[in-house]
């Protein structure tokens, strides 16, 4: 697949604002945030990295560090314990290794999204952009990623709480694979999607032919003319790639002071992400004394607060169900 720079940039900066949205995200208070009980857990390295882990009601983690990688760290280590097997294994897809571990799958599910994957190029372009993320960015990625190593050290594969306990893929993770990992979100209402024709895209003649034969409602067909895809074996407009049908969607509402009863101004976050898997949000605590105070949710494996709120505002996102791709056929001879 050709290599666009425009796009590895605008990935890039998507992946950015995951992490600058939460932990750059300052309190006008200069006092330490967070509960008066609950459990407590100081981790570290002992030399890079410190952070201290308060457990409260239904586990929450509020994790408070003295500099923005120490509660990276934190937030590594904390997701590390409650979703190994989350970041674990969406590393093994970006990868597109998921053959190789699980074997083909149903119908060749997993050969297919190796095939996807790799044809992206997800994790090729992350290591290749590696060296051209900010200084940050880095340092939170890799912050992230030792609190989550850390956890994963300390209770070996065979002692993680969950269903990948023990498996030979659990292993220690590197800081671009997370960032792979992250980059990969940005593609989830776009690329994601119709990358999953690309494992079963065919020379016009043999898709013709499938015609009749229980070929997918969804796939993309060529046109006589060479226009817009029709025809049985066309994706309905809004459909290309299942965007339509996509499980997942949100409500986002922004009141004015005008609007408010009590005179401030009012933000209603509503994901209808799944209960379960890799986009279930994960509820964290940051805190930064005097620089960052942030409440909110965040995907597993992804560093910061991606919905969530301060002392001074809030923030959320939404989901589009716009046709993003239009398919032409190219007479090239």
């Amino acid at each position: 697949m050709p290599h666009h720079p425009r796009s590895v940039r605008a990935l890039g900066a998507a992946a950015a604002l995951l992490i600058a949205a939460g932990l750059t995200s300052c309190s006008g208070s200069d006092d330490e945030a967070g509960p008066d009980d609950g459990e407590v857990t100081e981790v570290g390295t002992g030399d890079a990295y410190a952070a201290t882990i308060r457990r409260t009601t239904d586990g929450v983690p509020h994790i408070t560090g003295d500099t923005l990688p120490d509660a990276a760290f934190g937030q590594g280590y904390a997701s590390g314990e409650d979703r190994t097997c989350d970041l674990a294994d969406q590393v093994v897809k970006v990868r597109g290794e998921r053959a190789r571990w699980f074997g083909p799958g149903d119908d060749d599910a997993n050969i297919d999204s190796d095939v996807q994957w790799r044809a992206i190029g997800m994790f090729d372009r992350a290591t290749e952009d590696w060296e051209d993320l900010a200084p940050d960015g880095q340092d939170l990625f890799e912050a992230y990623v030792a609190g989550w190593n850390a956890h994963l050290d300390e209770v070996g594969a065979d002692g993680i709480g969950g269903w990948c306990a023990g498996e030979e893929w659990v292993r220690p993770l590197e800081p671009v694979e997370v960032y792979a990992y992250a980059r990969s979100i940005a593609l989830n209402a776009s690329g994601t999607r119709i990358g999953t024709l690309i494992p079963s895209a065919q020379p016009p003649g043999e898709a013709d032919a499938t015609e009749g034969e229980g070929a997918p409602t969804d796939a993309v067909g060529p046109s006589a003319d060479g226009g817009p895809a029709s025809g049985p074996t066309a994706a309905p407009t809004g459909r290309v790639g299942g965007l339509a049908d996509a499980p997942i969607a949100s409500n986002g509402w922004a009141i004015g002071t005008e609007r408010a009863a009590a005179g401030g101004g009012m933000l209603v976050a509503n994901p209808h992400f799944p209960w379960e898997g890799e986009l279930r949000f994960w509820e964290v605590h940051l805190t930064v004394p005097g620089e960052v105070d942030a409440y909110g949710v965040q995907l597993s494996g992804v560093p910061g607060i991606g919905i969530g709120f301060t002392e001074e505002f809030g923030w959320t996102h939404t989901v589009s169900a716009g046709t993003r791709f239009t398919a032409y056929t190219l007479d090239l001879v």
